[in-house]
């Protein structure tokens, strides 16, 4: 048996002004929240019991329906990073599946519970070829050996998904998870992953991980609207993401925009733009 843990409590700095409303785990992808995606593989996986720390905007993420599944929510006062996989006791279960709330990707929970029962290994990370500025994953033989924050030192990065044994999770008892695996002394060896992976964590990394959800859909242009947006005639909103709960007026003219949730828009032009409740910001794409 599996149980899941999806980490959804960081503040998401980078990602502001639009985790100013919504937390990432909660971004929609072409209309559908992460978690709803999330959600989605793991029942296809026949997982259906697991956990969800949560700190920032914690009532978005403990209110949400997720149909399905069985979750125990852990709210932190303070924040504790990947420490928090060690307080977790499930005694029914043998493997955790720990998922990053901020990337999307076609989790390969098959192929990392053949790569751990093949070597009896006390966990497997996922990695994948690095095409950005990320922290470089060091490896022999298949192994992991650590992490090294330098970008250039490998071509390889954690993708955000990890299976550990349950009874290996006291092991993770520091802040960062590869602090914590290099000091176990654990036998952890890495999957290679080569399919999608969309980071959401800047609004630009956001506005162009949507834009490839899409294209991977059969979808080439177009908006992306979450439930209960509406669009008054008059009104032209191109190559944009409306979150829910919007009102947009017919004197409005919108593209290539973000346009955050619960806001009414009379008019104006914004070309580019990052559309919140507190102000209008640059969209740097």
């Amino acid at each position: 048996m599996t149980d899941f843990f999806i980490l959804a409590g960081g503040f998401g700095k980078r990602a502001e002004p639009l985790t100013n409303s919504l937390p990432k785990p909660l971004f929609p992808l072409d209309g559908t929240p992460l978690l709803n995606l999330i959600a989605q593989q793991l029942k296809g996986f026949g997982l259906d019991h697991g956990f969800i720390n949560v700190h920032h905007l914690a009532p978005l993420i403990t209110k949400f329906h997720l149909p399905g599944l069985n979750i125990t929510y852990i709210e932190e006062e303070k924040l504790s990073g990947n420490r928090i996989l060690s307080t977790i006791r499930s005694n029914d279960s043998k493997y955790m599946l720990v998922i990053n709330g901020d990337t999307f990707l076609d989790t390969p929970y098959n192929e990392l519970r053949g790569e751990m029962d093949k070597n009896n290994s006390d966990g497997v990370i996922l990695v994948r070829k690095k095409d950005g500025p990320y922290s470089s994953i060091i490896t022999k033989n298949g192994d992991f050996l650590r992490r090294d924050k330098d970008p250039d030192v490998t071509d390889i990065m954690y993708a955000g998904v990890s299976l550990f044994r349950s009874d290996f999770l006291k092991e993770l008892s520091r802040e960062n998870l590869f602090d914590s695996l290099e000091a176990s002394g654990g036998s952890i060896r890495i999957l290679e992953y080569n399919g999608i992976w969309l980071d959401l964590g800047s609004p630009e990394n956001y506005f162009l991980s949507n834009r490839t959800f899409r294209e991977n859909n059969g979808k080439v242009y177009g908006n992306s609207f979450s439930e209960g947006v509406s669009v008054t005639d008059g009104a032209e909103v191109i190559n944009s993401i409306v979150w829910d709960n919007t009102k947009i007026g017919g004197n409005t003219m919108i593209s290539n925009s973000i346009v955050a949730r619960d806001i009414i828009i009379n008019s104006g032009t914004y070309r580019k733009k990052i559309i919140t409740k507190n102000g209008v910001f640059d969209l740097k794409i």
